[in-house]
């Protein structure tokens, strides 16, 4: 019997933090899933400890890279074979709570449009002390606008969304694959953000978020760029982000160990603190000027008025083409 719902986990010497994540989706209220692990030649002890709950739980499905081919493409497989029109992802150190997979569920059992939703998130250190909590925009005009100007809005192992024909992840994107997913899957339909918390994410010092913040930053704005193309011309027109990889920066790892620094007592502080921290961040990153021009000048902007593609993206939620879902 087909199961409505495939949830995804690529992970990769993650046994420390395995145990948490994976009975947290075990454990869910909705039980009608198929749990697809892909082990992706992890080193430690994670591949024997998921064959200890595969054999607790006939849900999971376990699958094992021949080598260590990253996170991209081990997503990638989970997509390709799994069974459900509904994808929901999760990674290791994330903790889905109980109802998490029920509410998304009956969402978009309700709403035919929707394409992608996601869930407010709570982070804390691995000590479990609570760090500070997500205030994603909710609807899906909030959440086109953020994207418009480069905003991460969505909490990744938060996410569920329709299986569309051809839409996977692009492996020439990393470390961002799931920023360019979510611009993407935008032009096909609706975007949503739960208002509740139905995540918890551990900040830990393996996260790529902050161990290559800047290759990230990096290729983040090579994506939005390849996004404007989309909207504006129909067709992406450059090949920004292959471009970018082969570029070399010399003070690269002084930057990227300084934005680790800083990316990490943003976590920590709230208030004009964490402020602080941030437009410090912004002059360690790959394009400063277009980075303080984003966040300052608009994201203020588009509260005021609404350009043309703007306006163009904002109508994407309303007559978006639904025919190309599997």
């Amino acid at each position: 019997m087909t199961p409505k719902v495939s949830v995804i986990l690529s992970i990769f010497n993650g046994e420390e933090f395995l145990k948490e994540t994976v009975e947290s989706i075990l454990g869910q209220s909705f039980s009608d899933f198929e749990f697809m692990i892909i082990d992706d030649q992890s080193i430690d002890k994670t591949w024997e400890l998921l064959q200890h709950y595969k054999k607790m739980d006939a849900r999971i499905v376990l699958m094992r890279n021949e080598r260590n081919k990253g996170e991209t493409y081990s997503i990638n497989m989970g997509i390709h074979r799994s069974r459900s029109q509904l994808i929901a992802i999760t990674q290791c150190g994330a903790v889905s709570y109980k109802s998490r997979l029920e509410k998304q569920y009956e969402l978009f059992r309700e709403n035919r449009g929707y394409v992608l939703v996601g869930a407010q998130a709570t982070y804390c250190d691995v000590e479990g002390k609570t760090l500070q909590h997500s205030t994603f925009p909710l609807d899906d005009k909030g959440i086109r606008k953020s994207l418009y100007v480069g905003r991460i809005i969505f909490e990744h192992p938060s996410i569920m969304f329709r299986k569309l024909n051809g839409m996977n992840y692009r492996e020439n994107t990393f470390p961002e694959p799931d920023f360019d997913f979510w611009l993407r899957v935008s032009f096909y339909g609706k975007l949503r953000n739960i208002d509740e918390v139905l995540v918890k994410r551990i900040v830990h010092h393996k996260r790529i978020s902050l161990t290559r913040r800047y290759e990230q930053k990096k290729v983040h704005w090579c994506i939005h760029k390849l996004f404007y193309e989309r909207l504006k011309y129909g067709e992406e027109r450059s090949t920004l982000c292959e471009e970018n990889s082969k570029k070399k920066d010399l003070f690269e790892p002084f930057r990227n160990r300084m934005l680790h620094i800083l990316s990490k007592r943003m976590f920590e502080t709230k208030g004009v603190l964490h402020y602080c921290y941030l437009m410090l961040s912004l002059m360690f990153s790959p394009a400063p000027g277009k980075e303080i021009y984003y966040w300052i000048v608009k994201r203020v902007l588009i509260h005021f008025y609404s350009d043309k593609l703007l306006t163009k993206y904002l109508k994407m939620g309303e007559t978006a083409d639904m025919t190309n879902m599997g």
